[in-house]
This record gives C-alpha cells, sequence and structure tokens, in this order.
C-alpha cells in the first residue's frame, strides 16, 4: 500500500535582479512550463510523437512594488544584455520537519512589463512576462531542471540529454 502523499506549501517567494536588486516578495510565480515539441503521425489510428525538443519557455511573476531596478532591467534587457532574475522560496510539507529551499534563476527577453493600475488604497501591481533562454531549477539543493538554450544544455533529474547532440553536432 502507498502512503499518502502531504501536500506542500509554499511559505514565501523572494525576487531579486541581477544578482543585487532585491525586488521584494513576489504575489504570483508561475514556474515555466516544460512542453515538448510534437510531430503527428496520421493514418488510421493517428497519434503524437515527442521529437526531443522543448519547446520555448516562458514565464510569469507579478510583485507589489516599483523598482529603478525594474526599469534598469527592462533597458538593459532589451537593447544591452539579458539580466539574470533569481527566485528564492520556502517550501513546506507537514510533518516533514524544516521547510527545503527552493531556487530558480532566469535569464530571459523581457515579453512585457505591466503595472497595474493605480487606485487609492490599493496595492500597486507589476507583472513581469519572460522568454526564458535560461532556466536552473533547485529543490533542497538538488538541480532538478537546467534548460540552457545558448550552450544547447538540457538537463532534467540530472541527466544531460542534449550531450549527445552537442557530440554530434562537434560542439
Amino acid at each position: 500500500m502507498t502512503k499518502r502523499q502531504i501536500p506542500q506549501v509554499i511559505q514565501e517567494a523572494n525576487v531579486f535582479i541581477n544578482g543585487i536588486g532585491y525586488l521584494g516578495v513576489t504575489k504570483n510565480l508561475k514556474v515555466p512550463n516544460l512542453e515538448f515539441e510534437m510531430v503527428e503521425a496520421k493514418g488510421a489510428l493517428s497519434t503524437e510523437y515527442n521529437t526531443g525538443m522543448l519547446k520555448a519557455t516562458e514565464m510569469e511573476f507579478k510583485i507589489s512594488r516599483i523598482d529603478k531596478n525594474q526599469f534598469l532591467a527592462l533597458g538593459l534587457n532589451a537593447y544591452s544584455n539579458r539580466i539574470p532574475f533569481l527566485f528564492k522560496a520556502s517550501i513546506f510539507q507537514s510533518g516533514k520537519g524544516d521547510p527545503v529551499p527552493f531556487s530558480m534563476a532566469v535569464t530571459g527577453d523581457f515579453k512585457s512589463f505591466e503595472i497595474s493600475e493605480f487606485e487609492s488604497g490599493k496595492e500597486i501591481e507589476v507583472s513581469i512576462k519572460l522568454s526564458a533562454h535560461f532556466l536552473d531549477i533547485n529543490i533542497d539543493g538538488v538541480p532538478m531542471v537546467v534548460k540552457d538554450v545558448e550552450n544547447m544544455i538540457c538537463v532534467i533529474g540530472g541527466v544531460d540529454y542534449m550531450a549527445k547532440v552537442r557530440s554530434n553536432l562537434g560542439e
């Protein structure tokens, strides 16, 4: 008999930018989906097959503060260099003792930067969407996913699935 799994809870998540700027606590963080390109085989019994290629990775987060680091990153990112974001969270599971750390480093291109409508007495909300070219997700200090588009690296669960492809291409 399998033991019942206890749900995990995010206690809080902080956002940092460019290695130095603390942007605050994220109100909402959408960890990117890992979605594969598929090819359809048509016939009497059609199906889809995995191509071994990940689709473009998009992520979104919201924070309750406007900061000059956001605007600096927006400009630098669009016109000169990609700016890294770091997300750090604490994951708690009842009956499991201490909470474990979650971290996600993301570098990519800004897709959108949206500031909520100003309303007296209402909390500010800044929504940022990124197309992630680099993604590094760790839970309890263990690497879960590393996706590095520019260096053709795709590590999932500790296995580099692009190593043979890089070798085949002479890279």
